[in-house]
């Protein structure tokens, strides 16, 4: 009877905290999202074509339900396009940086707090493929912000 009392009284707060939950910065799932969103943005910039299907695309699959298998899967994969590594590494030097950080930034964090955890995802997973695509959107990356940091170089 209590705890029918208090949900009535607490229940419109239940799917803002769960929201929350999945979108919280720290959920394994969000992470993976935010990952391949990463992932699919790097190889774009890497074959320099943005209307491709990507590495990442194709594996969308095994990265939810087996997301250690589907990563090493996708690193490899990538690993092979080696020569565009490099040039894309010296075209666009800030670029590259900054997404091979971002990319070990999730890495780390994904490590240290789900060591070994190969789980399937959880729906955390599109809200952090969300947030990080919305990110390159605002021109926070890709063609747009190498543009912005071009600029500032020619300004200088």
């Amino acid at each position: 009877l209590v705890g029918n009392i208090l949900y009535e009284e607490f229940k419109e707060l239940l799917p803002v905290k769960e929201d929350e939950m999945l979108r919280s910065e720290d959920d394994r799932s969000y992470l993976y999202g935010r990952l391949i969103a990463v992932y699919e943005e790097y190889e774009r910039q890497l074959r320099q074509e943005m209307e491709i299907i990507t590495i990442a695309e194709k594996n969308w699959q095994k990265i939810t339900y087996r997301p250690l298998v589907g990563r090493k899967r996708i690193e490899t994969q990538l690993h092979a396009l080696k020569s565009q590594q490099a040039h894309f590494k010296q075209s666009k030097p800030e670029l590259f940086d900054y997404m091979v950080g971002l990319i070990t930034d999730i890495y780390d964090k994904i490590d240290s707090l789900y060591p070994n955890n190969d789980d399937a995802l959880g729906a955390g997973f599109i809200f952090g493929y969300e947030r990080q695509n919305k990110e390159f959107a605002n021109n926070k990356i890709g063609y747009p912000y190498y543009v912005e940091i071009q600029a500032k170089k020619y300004e200088q």
